[in-house]
């Protein structure tokens, strides 16, 4: 399947002129290092020499840095001595009116030709004055399969998460393609979320998902990033299929074969040729779920899909295969970090990460929680009794209150199993807050199931201390200088000694520990400490 068509929209700047006569890099230039388009349209509103000039260089330029690759060029001339309209002209490219009005004409000439369902439209809001590029996000608003794209030296290229709230006090303003943006916006309308925050994430997912470029979700486990991600594919209208695989579920010998394909005998086993996730989503979409567990190997081997885009199946003698795909990636883990840790490639990275959608836990969602529980409960009903039974489960008042005050670590999955456990255990019609509570505690790891999401710090005090929490699961505390009868961190003469300090903190936290744990061997543990290294202190401080 052919990739589809790509076209830019972008204004002659002075810093594309400067850089296409004195062989320097410029925006336009760093823009199609990156992203590579088949079709230019330059506004201009440069004398005819100038604009010539600028356009020879652009294509000299293409040829030899793309060769048979190079995009065709089209200008729209604004000048007043040569103009490609006798009443569009631009004089000052400051007088916002005049250069709407040029932008606004060239888009009347361009937009005709795209064939929305196989082509994209992209927007380069870098060159020109701040009007020139005002206008032209102005105008990408009112198109909704329009995309923006900006560069800089500092930061690169990128695309623009740009959209502008629909203020109901403004009277609706006609859009070019309304009747598409209604379609999509169906796509998300059962992704249940009434929260302020989340719809102006599914704003921004809608604007990313006309474009073809990466798309990465970040959040934590349960938060329904593969859920986001199938409709984002809905409204990117791409015709081929969406493809989900968890790249922490695939035996590490087995990553490249299920991601990238193998010919017949590539391996031990292998005795038919296999198509990679890729080739099964040509034409659509690859969601890589869990993208922070993909070995550093099979990462080289996504860059080059991203950059080339095509695969090479394992023992297929150098054969690629060209795929036209979107990838959305995902993880709960922390990118950045194991860049840093040389865990994670710092260039796959760079182009996963061109759009990023930053999921909020369910705890931050506020309404979110009831709207989806109501939503699980009528599932459970509906798994467990037929539609009219008269069993059906209910929330009492007291159990909608409990749910809506819980953390919910485990985010979505949590909340639908613990409701589902609930219908299923409770011999009441009537779910209460002690359904509920029972039905955590299977998913209670440290003891404290039912724990209200309240903004108190929740602290306990043992002799003047503040409560800290271990890895063991019971609280640690953190010293007060201040505190009364002698468990401050400072000596017999009221200065402080570091040894002293010391001392006191490691045997009152071996005595919490065992206190809490109940033997040597678990109190060790707790602590992050082996037996050998605590058994000695035990003894020496007789605790």
């Amino acid at each position: 399947m052919n990739e589809k068509k790509k076209h830019l929209l972008t204004w002659l700047g002075n810093a594309d002129c400067f850089s296409l006569k004195k062989k320097g890099t410029g925006p336009l230039k760093q823009v199609l290092e990156t992203e590579r388009f088949d079709v230019i349209y330059l506004l201009s509103n440069r004398e005819k020499h100038e604009t010539e000039e600028a356009v020879y260089e652009l294509e000299k330029w293409t040829r030899e840095k793309f060769g048979k690759a190079c995009p065709w060029i089209k200008t729209f001339r604004y000048n007043k001595n040569d103009f490609d309209d006798e009443n569009v002209v631009l004089d000052d490219p400051t007088d916002y009116e005049h250069v709407y009005m040029c932008a606004e004409y060239a888009l009347k000439n361009i937009l005709p030709e795209i064939d929305w369902h196989k082509e994209r439209l992209t927007f380069f809001a870098t060159p020109g004055t701040p009007i020139m590029i005002a206008a032209l996000c102005l105008l990408a608003e009112r198109i909704p399969h329009v995309s923006l794209i900006q560069s800089s030296e500092e930061n690169g290229v990128k695309y623009i998460p740009w959209y502008i709230p629909d203020f109901s006090s403004l009277e609706p303003a006609a859009q070019i393609g309304e009747d598409v943006l209604a379609e999509t916006a169906d796509y998300f309308k059962d992704f249940v979320s009434p929260s302020a925050v989340m719809e102006k994430i599914i704003h921004q997912a809608k604007r990313y998902a006309v474009t073809d470029a990466p798309i990465l979700l970040l959040g934590e486990s349960g938060t329904g990033k593969e859920e986001f991600a199938k409709r984002i594919h809905k409204t990117s209208m791409r015709n081929g299929s969406f493809k989900a695989v968890n790249c922490g579920a695939i035996p590490e010998g087995m990553v490249e074969s299920e991601l990238f394909g193998h010919a017949k005998g590539a391996f031990t086993g292998a005795v038919t040729p296999h198509k990679g996730i890729f080739e099964q989503a040509d034409g659509g979409t690859v969601f890589l779920d869990e993208i922070g567990d993909l070995p550093l190997k099979a990462q080289v081997k996504l860059l080059r899909v991203i950059q080339e885009k095509e695969v090479m199946p394992l023992g297929s003698e150098n054969q690629p295969v060209s795929v036209d795909v979107r990838i959305v990636a995902a993880t709960h883990k922390d990118l950045k970090r194991m860049v840093r840790d040389e865990t994670f490639r710092e260039d796959l990275y760079y182009r996963l990460a061109v759009l990023c959608l930053q999921l909020p836990p369910l705890r931050d969602r506020g309404p979110d929680i009831m709207k989806n529980a109501d939503r699980f409960l009528n599932e459970a009903n509906d798994q467990v009794y037929q539609k009219n039974n008269p069993n059906r489960r209910t929330f009492s008042i007291s159990a909608r209150s409990f749910i809506s005050k819980q953390k919910w670590p485990g985010n979505f999955r949590q909340l639908k199993s613990v409701i589902l456990s609930a219908v299923i255990n409770s011999t009441r019609k009537e779910l209460t807050d002690a359904d509920i509570r029972t039905a955590m505690s299977v998913f209670d790891f440290e003891g404290k199931a039912g724990t209200q999401n309240q903004d108190d710090d929740h602290t306990s005090r043992d002799a003047g201390m503040k409560a800290g929490k271990s890895d063991g699961g019971f609280e640690f505390p953190e010293y007060d200088p201040d505190a009364p009868d002698g468990k401050s961190l400072h000596d017999s003469t009221g200065s402080f000694n570091l040894k002293t300090a010391l001392k006191k903190i490691k045997v009152h936290y071996i005595k919490l520990a065992l206190k809490a744990k109940g033997n040597k061997n678990k109190a060790s543990k707790s602590l992050g400490q082996s037996y050998q290294s605590i058994d000695p202190l035990i003894k020496k401080y007789d605790l």
